[in-house]
């Protein structure tokens, strides 16, 4: 499971590295934007070996919560290395928010409305355009926060923690591995620093913050 995790970021860093330096030769060339573009899912090895439509959601209890039970379980789409979500159990959903990462560094980032009301956990889709591109460090970071030289692809894919008297959150993690399979781990009032990582994420890229 090491070398799992090892071939995985070692990929992605060879593809970031090549669209940096494809996007640069475009640029020098005098190309326009539209044509520099650089997809390095449709390119590299990194998707090559990924399988499409994967199915995403381990096993968890039968019993859930509305709010957990409304998660997003669709297949992890192509060219999508992580996807993150996290559901607040207090009642107020506005904190709600989830992300998508693709292999490109593109970022496409969704926070819950500023209606307070409902029980479902997300109530906006991602959006048509990336929030924004991710530097590679960035992406090296997050990815070696979640695959942990292979560990991730090992827990249990529901984690809970202490029951607190109130709140706390339900934080979603979904990554792609190098074998083209998927693997998602549920948390349930769990923080570590991975997790509180991963959250950053939103806080550090939410538009107009």
């Amino acid at each position: 499971m090491a070398r799992q995790g090892r071939l995985v970021r070692s990929r992605v860093a060879v593809a970031l590295f090549a669209a940096l330096a494809a996007a640069s030769a475009c640029a020098g060339d005098g190309s326009s934007s539209s044509s520099s573009s650089v997809s390095v899912s449709g390119t590299s090895s990194v998707s090559s070996s990924r399988a499409e439509g994967a199915e995403s959601s381990g096993a968890v209890p039968a019993s859930l919560d509305a709010r957990l039970a409304g998660r997003d379980t669709t297949p992890l789409p192509a060219g999508v290395l992580l996807r993150f979500q996290a559901i607040s159990r207090a009642p107020d959903p506005r904190s709600n928010h989830r992300w998508l990462l693709h292999d490109d560094r593109r970022l496409y980032l969704a926070f819950h409305s500023d209606d307070s009301e409902g029980a479902a956990p997300f109530d906006t889709d991602y959006p048509d355009d990336a929030t924004t591109s991710l530097d590679v460090a960035e992406v090296s970071e997050l990815l070696d926060a979640v695959l942990d030289d292979g560990r991730f692809a090992t827990l249990d894919p529901f984690q809970q923690g202490a029951p607190t008297a109130e709140g706390g959150m339900w934080r979603i993690v979904t990554a792609r591995l190098d074998d083209g399979s998927v693997y998602e781990v549920v948390y349930d009032r769990v923080s570590n620093a991975m997790l509180d990582r991963l959250q950053r994420v939103g806080s550090d890229h939410r538009t107009g913050s």
